[in-house]
């Protein structure tokens, strides 16, 4: 069975701190928007599946960060916290979740500020990660070059250079509405925000690492299931299930339609191979997605929850994620009339 391009490159950087203690990087730290109470119309990249905006660091030139709602911290790569000269105190590996390769983490002791369009954010640690083996699972070359050759914001002919990544404490300052469709992103404080959309609200359980909603996952054959989801957008797969619940409810599809294939992450490749296949159906509150990809872990990456719900179940909507008031909202383009 041959699954999509975006299974043999995909990886999941929504659980790469889940397993080590981190210093809390407190929400709080000083936002600041240069005209008004949002930011509007933020272009980004949708590239090997995951969202790319250009943030600047301390005024360097913009980098590359990717925004993903299971990182659990905003993170700096160690090759260009290095290069702006930080300070940084290490705190221990990092060990477990998707790679192979554990690594040595850090807090920068200099308080750092980065900027999107249309707005500042000051007076922050962050955590610092060599993240040259999460660059070759985001940017794989045909002749296996990862394309890191630089620290500054330039791009090499291999892809996009990893600066970074955009993580919870960023998701817990704004509401942050992404408009897959437009690949636009728009940016608003949290108390003076107010949806007047018609899209529709889901709850969103939230822990200290990560942000839950419940879905249904229907297997042939077999009645739908509720299951416990992350919700991930650096996942490339729109459903993934942890090997014991997806036992205990007999979702697994039959062996000869299901491929093998290694995962990849923060810290490389995987050194344990998983399944993937496609289910009958993936539920989420009225909205249906008709046999998902589905990724079926032989290894949890992550200590709770079911699975993961990632970018592909949630690329057809604008997506607003208002951590303030523990809900995501889901809305359907407008769709333009015929000339028929």
């Amino acid at each position: 069975m041959k699954l999509p391009y975006l299974i043999t490159v995909r990886m999941i950087l929504g659980v790469l701190l889940v397993w080590m203690a981190l210093p809390s990087t407190a929400y709080g730290f000083d936002t600041h928007f240069t005209s008004g109470k949002r930011s509007l119309a933020i272009p980004f990249e949708l590239d090997h599946n995951h969202i790319y905006l250009r943030v600047s660091v301390n005024g360097s030139p913009p980098l590359s960060f990717i925004l993903d709602t299971g990182a659990s911290h905003t993170v700096l790569s160690l090759q260009n916290a290095k290069a702006f000269g930080l300070g940084l105190q290490p705190v221990g590996n990092v060990e477990g979740g998707i790679g192979a390769e554990p690594l040595e983490a850090y807090i920068t002791t200099d308080n750092v500020s980065y900027s999107l369009p249309g707005v500042v954010v000051s007076d922050q640690s962050l955590i610092v990660l060599p993240l040259d083996k999460a660059q070759e699972c985001v940017a794989p070359t045909a002749d296996g070059e990862t394309g890191l050759k630089v620290t500054s914001g330039q791009e090499t002919r291999a892809g996009k250079v990893l600066a970074g990544i955009l993580g919870k404490d960023f998701f817990g300052n704004f509401v942050v509405e992404i408009d897959y469709p437009a690949r636009l992103i728009n940016l608003y404080d949290p108390q003076s925000f107010r949806y007047t959309g018609r899209g529709k609200s889901f709850p969103l359980e939230m822990d200290s690492q990560h942000i839950f909603v419940r879905a249904y996952v229907k297997a042939a054959g077999h009645p739908p299931v509720t299951a416990r989801l992350v919700v991930d957008t650096g996942s490339g797969t729109a459903l993934s299930l942890m090997r014991q619940f997806a036992e205990k409810h007999k979702l697994l599809p039959p062996a000869e339609k299901m491929t093998v294939f290694t995962d990849c992450g923060i810290g490389g490749s995987e050194k344990e191979e998983s399944w993937a296949g496609t289910l009958e159906a993936l539920e989420l509150g009225g909205f249906k997605l008709p046999n998902p990809v589905t990724v079926f872990y032989r290894k949890s990456p992550i200590a709770s929850g079911d699975g993961l719900l990632g970018w592909p179940a949630l690329h057809g909507f604008k997506v607003v994620f208002d951590y303030s008031r523990s809900r995501m909202i889901l809305e359907m383009p407008r769709r333009t009339k015929s000339n028929r």
